[in-house]
């Protein structure tokens, strides 16, 4: 019983201190990036996609990704900020499904 108490505690704890660590919106940028990269990547795999267009892809979602840690970087993010990575994020979307169509 005590080793299940230490144990739901310890969980709890490291739990807790990922979710205070990040800044607002780090999970949903974070899982936007694999799932934009998996799109490319099935594009790749299926023919949709060339591999001189995936790299073009690529290179904007690492562009994107670099932009949005030099402003976490200082001092956090400021809602526009946010506005802004969410907006070209959009955009990147965006270009993924004009690329494979």
């Amino acid at each position: 019983m005590k080793r299940y108490l230490l144990g739901a505690l310890a969980a709890g704890t490291l739990i807790l201190g990922t979710a205070f660590a990040q800044k607002p919106g780090a999970e949903h940028f974070r899982a936007r990036q694999i799932n934009q990269a998996s799109r490319i990547n099935r594009g790749l795999r299926n023919g949709s996609l060339t591999p001189r267009q995936a790299a073009g892809l690529r290179r904007q979602d690492r562009r994107i990704a670099s932009q949005a840690r030099a402003m976490n970087r200082a001092d956090g993010t400021t809602p526009a900020q946010r506005a802004q990575i969410h907006h070209e994020m959009n955009q990147e979307s965006r270009r993924i499904y004009n690329e494979k169509h």
